[in-house]
């Protein structure tokens, strides 16, 4: 789909899936920009995927009492 609206809606169900939560703080925004600026640049899913996972808000999580 080279729809970016498309692109965009992708982008957010793959972080939400990854945060384990709705992407709403700044950080989060910055990260779904950044991955979908790279499925803009390249087409592939993984790219997405690999910006989301190599992003400091998936790989540390705050434990919640």
């Amino acid at each position: 789909a080279s729809s970016p609206q498309v692109k965009a809606c992708l982008t957010r169900q793959l972080a939400t899936f990854a945060l384990g939560r709705l992407p709403t703080s700044d950080a989060d925004q910055c990260l779904l920009e950044r991955s979908t600026r790279a499925l803009e640049a390249r087409g592939a899913l993984h790219d997405v995927l690999h910006t989301l996972y190599d992003a400091r808000t998936t790989r540390e999580r705050a434990v919640q009492p």
